[in-house]
């Protein structure tokens, strides 16, 4: 079982960026693996798209139950597929980059996974790592210049997180929301579609990104 994979918008980000070699982490996303998970679970992407396939959702949930029930054994993985993404890359001679994040909200700046006694970020500079977080803390506490964070807004029927998002926009990280009529009220300013690509650390700063819509079926 492969940790790190592709999906149709990686795939078009590739496209339109092929000097880059670009992987994802897809796993269910769920208790254990994203904070706050209950607000957004049931609009969750992880559902859309290949998703509705229980096939593929077998997959993500293998992949997490790994990392849930066995995570020396997860890390291990990870740490070998992070090494040929980079042997790939170098061979192709490209920018190998990777989110780890697909569906999930993991804060891997934590002890529990680093590699060789350093953050994987530390220990994989030539890589540059992206994720969407809703965890206010991990976007405030991240030092690395290799991992780019954009702040999702989320609103559910447990309430919002917009002092988040202004407190994550303030810090200057762009805020991604899901363009809704509603969304449009709330959020002004300077804009950028966020539907083109999914590499987002090339965005320009200062942004809002709009994402179309997509509810799980």
């Amino acid at each position: 079982m492969s940790l790190l994979t592709s999906n149709t918008k990686i795939d078009k980000s590739v496209e339109l960026f092929p000097e880059h070699e670009a992987v994802i982490l897809q796993m269910l996303p769920g208790k254990g693996v994203c904070k706050d998970y209950f607000n957004c679970l049931s609009t969750c992407l992880a559902f859309t798209g290949y998703g509705k396939f229980a096939s593929v959702r077998k997959g993500r949930q293998k992949r997490k139950d790994l990392y849930l029930q066995d995570l020396p054994a997860f890390m291990k993985t990870l740490e070998k597929e992070l090494n040929n993404l980079c042997k790939r890359a170098l061979k192709k001679g490209k920018k190998p980059v990777c989110r780890l994040n697909g569906f999930t909200d993991i804060d891997w700046q934590f002890p529990e996974y680093f590699i060789n006694g350093v953050s994987l970020f530390e220990a994989y500079q030539m890589i540059q790592f992206w994720d969407y977080t809703a965890d206010i803390d991990k976007a405030l506490s991240n030092q690395f210049e290799n991992y780019s964070l954009t702040f999702s807004y989320k609103n559910g029927k447990h309430g919002n997180n917009l002092e988040s998002c202004r407190n994550a926009f303030a810090m200057g990280l762009n805020i991604a929301v899901v363009d809704l009529p509603e969304n449009r009220e709330v959020f002004k300013g300077q804009s950028i579609s966020g539907d083109t690509h999914d590499f987002r650390w090339l965005d320009p700063k200062g942004q809002i990104v709009w994402l179309t819509e997509k509810r799980a079926k």
